[in-house]
């Protein structure tokens, strides 16, 4: 039942969540240790060659390496990686200079920057997206992105977009609503012609890579299609 299937993703969040402040936890009180003794740049890479292998190993698990390199938002993970960079680093900084009480005073603020961060994504415009296991995925996009970039940040299951949003395959194959007013761009030449090679096309596919969002299309109802090949 829905309600079943969202108690079960709430348990494996909490789950995840506990076991991600335990890692870093230990991972924190081993910095501490080895601050005084190894140059921060040390430990630096250390710390991120063990997040590459967690992540090339998450990767080849859930949809294999070379699937996640072309995804279609390689800017936007690039820079979150750098940041991340940057505040582990202004982190084991202070930890050298600062006092630990003062070090963690310092990083408590953090939750409540990312607290802005969800109010801010609470209130940019949001489609809903219905995914092959028809689950109804509220999903907030930014004007001037893609559909298949925001279904992509948004971690909607089932648009493979293997070519990576290049237009050069038909595996971000969606259906939009039937009742949808219209105010999307028709699609073009390469894109129609693309959707010819879709599983079941309908008058009302797209390819997700090429449908270009605004804020016109607040409350969008789309389908993901149940296969890409």
């Amino acid at each position: 039942s829905p309600l079943t299937a969202q108690t079960h993703r709430s348990l494996t969040g909490a789950s995840f969540l506990t076991g991600t402040m335990f890692c870093f936890a230990v991972i924190d009180s081993l910095a501490i240790l080895l601050i005084e003794s190894i140059h921060v740049s040390q430990i630096l890479a250390i710390r991120f060659w063990l997040f590459f292998a967690f992540a090339l190993a998450y990767a080849k698990q859930r949809t294999g390496i070379r699937q996640a390199l072309l995804t279609p938002i390689a800017k936007l993970q690039i820079t979150r990686a750098l940041l991340t960079v940057a505040e582990v680093g202004v982190f084991l900084v202070s930890l050298k200079f600062l006092q630990l009480a003062e070090s963690h005073a310092l990083f408590a603020t953090f939750p409540i920057w990312a607290l802005l961060a969800r109010i801010q994504g609470a209130l940019m415009p949001q489609l809903t997206c219905i995914n092959p296991n028809e689950q109804a995925i509220d999903v907030s996009f930014e004007p001037g992105e893609t559909i298949l970039q925001a279904t992509y940040r948004a971690g909607v299951d089932g648009i493979l977009a293997e070519c990576g949003g290049g237009c050069s395959c038909a595996t971000c194959h969606v259906i939009l609503n039937e009742n949808w007013d219209g105010t999307l761009e028709e699609p073009s030449v390469q894109e129609a012609d693309m959707l010819s090679f879709a599983v079941d096309p309908t008058p009302y596919s797209r390819l997700a890579c090429q449908v270009q969002l605004t804020d016109q299309h607040e409350g969008l109802t789309l389908a993901v299609a149940k296969r890409q090949y």
